[in-house]
């Protein structure tokens, strides 16, 4: 089972911020202080970092295909049955 990582913001006062440190660490994340709005993206791109460099292999792009057409035409055509049925 892997180990979840946690991640938090704290302001500039935290009580008992090196034992706070000390847990949030332990996970394998990290503990931001939020300073600013502009912060706030360091924060995100500071996490999106540790994250990439967590995974492992190789990469793979996976495509989903939603058949837009297909059930328009469907949706149209029950509804022609449905008015049809129904002189």
């Amino acid at each position: 089972m892997q180990r979840k990582k946690y991640y938090s913001i704290g302001t500039e006062r935290i009580s008992k911020e090196e034992e706070f440190k000390s847990a949030v660490e332990s996970t394998g994340g990290a503990l931001y202080k939020y300073k600013s709005s502009r912060s706030i993206d360091e924060i995100v791109k500071g996490i999106n970092k540790k994250e990439k460099s967590a995974i492992k292999g190789r990469k793979e792009i996976i495509k989903t295909d939603i058949p837009k057409i297909p059930f328009i035409i469907l949706t149209v055509s029950i509804f022609i049955l449905f008015i049809l049925n129904n002189y």
